[in-house]
């Protein structure tokens, strides 16, 4: 096997950030044209509104199976199936005229992507030296931000010109040609079930399985299961199993997901909590929605321009330089809101905020492949993405609740104190991870197979 080289970023350009990219683009093309299309065959404001959500809902619900399924049938097969699924879906969906079928075919494509980006970040954690990790993922973050702006623009174009129906059409399009990138360019040899977890070109996964507990069960009840050689579990086998590998991995990590894991799932709630308030205390003071929307446009164009830099942070100074300053610019934001009153005020506020977003771009995705395992790294990361992500389903309930209870003005102290409760816990109660891996001998070396 030749030497292992220095690591390049440049290496993931095809295989990971052109995929990555083109998903996200397609993905954002869908999203306002979701409840339009709802509403198009008699859908009534909310439920309109609802189909919208069934994409992240559909990812929160498969996360832990797509975990299991993503170190079951491999990494790169996994994110193969994750895209083409995503795709099917999607045709699925432009052709329906039925609301419970519309919601089913998008709970379906956000499983689909929810495989693909499990498969996506254990394969970070596999190839990506530690020491490049922040930036790397930073960019994939960058991607995912980008795509959520351009999308729009141009599923909204479609949309105008040709029907809500071509916007998906044009979704599954460009999924088809992130498929053909994965397929062309994502080595064969990586993250196959058959290969090692740890983060070498080629490893011995039966060595890895022996060495873990959870492993040495599943292998175990799989040869009981079928004496004559054939390891394929059934499916009840494959449950239990990849259940017994949950329930371990969080009682021997539960350290982690009680501190880590949780100030990323404040950090989530403060975020999309953000998206609900911002509108509502603007619209309360007398701003319209135009004014709104440019000062939305200005905040995300301020986390753009962040994502890279908070990547070399990470990688310099540590994933707490940037997670314990975001959490608590943002926190420390919303808790000034209900003392502004102007225009200006709110801009400033506003803008504030989306500097602390900024900061703290690809922390979560970073942190999640940080404290995996090399052993299995999906399952911890599916375990990680549920938690963390429960936090974007409660984060609009607490506005809502709170508002409701007390008032609006209330609803941004209680967001905010999230954010600094989030800040607390990542400075005194979560390790560096970095410091872990700053003397090892791999931290700067390529995991990319060479010829």
């Amino acid at each position: 096997m030749a030497r292992a080289q220095p690591f390049r970023i440049r290496t993931l350009a095809l295989p990971f950030y052109l995929p990555a990219a083109l998903a996200a683009i397609g993905k954002g093309m869908i999203m306002p044209v979701i409840p339009l299309f709802a509403r198009s065959f008699g859908a009534g404001v909310g439920t309109a509104g609802a189909m919208v959500g069934m994409l992240p809902l559909g990812a929160i619900i498969a996360n832990i199976p797509a975990g299991y399924l993503v170190e079951r049938i491999g990494r790169r097969n996994a994110m193969l199936l994750g895209i083409a699924a995503e795709a099917l879906f999607i045709v699925l969906a432009a052709t329906t005229r039925s609301i419970p079928l519309l919601a089913v075919t998008l709970m379906a494509a956000g499983a689909a992507h929810s495989v693909t980006d499990i498969a996506r970040l254990s394969l970070f954690r596999q190839i990506v030296p530690q020491s490049h990790r922040g930036r790397a993922i930073a960019l994939l973050g960058g991607e995912f931000r980008l795509g959520g702006s351009a999308g729009p623009i141009f599923g909204g174009f479609i949309a105008s010109v040709l029907g809500f129906r071509a916007a998906f059409i044009a979704d599954a399009s460009v999924l088809a040609v992130a498929f053909l990138a994965t397929l062309l360019w994502l080595p064969a040899s990586l993250g196959s079930p058959a290969t090692g977890a740890r983060r070498v070109p080629i490893g011995d996964r039966a060595a890895d399985d022996r060495r873990s507990p959870v492993g040495a069960e599943a292998a175990a009840e799989a040869t009981a299961a079928h004496p004559n050689g054939d390891l394929t579990p059934g499916i009840a086998t494959s449950v239990l199993a990849g259940i017994r590998r949950s329930l371990h991995i969080l009682r021997t990590r539960w350290k982690v997901f009680a501190t880590a894991c949780l100030a990323i799932f404040l950090l989530s709630l403060v975020r999309i909590g953000r998206q609900s308030i911002f509108p509502l205390w603007g619209e309360a003071i007398g701003i319209d929605v135009a004014q709104i929307g440019l000062i939305f446009g200005i905040m995300n164009g301020v986390e753009l321009a962040l994502f890279y830099p908070a990547g070399m942070v990470m990688d310099r100074f540590g994933r707490k330089a940037t997670a314990v300053p975001c959490m608590s610019i943002l926190g420390a934001a919303l808790f000034f809101l209900p003392f502004v009153g102007s225009f200006g005020g709110f801009a400033i506020v506003a803008i504030a905020a989306g500097l602390g977003n900024g900061t703290g771009a690809g922390i979560n995705m970073t942190l999640s492949t940080d404290f995996a395992p090399a052993d299995r790294p999906g399952e911890f990361i599916a375990i990680w993405r549920t938690l963390s992500d429960s936090g974007s389903v409660a984060g609009p309930t607490i506005v809502g609740l709170v508002a409701a209870s007390f008032g609006l003005a209330a609803a941004p102290a209680v967001i905010g104190a999230a954010g600094l409760a989030g800040a607390l816990i990542m400075l005194f109660l979560v390790p560096e991870p970095t410091r872990r891996f700053r003397s090892h001998p791999e931290g700067k070396r390529s995991m990319l197979p060479t010829k």
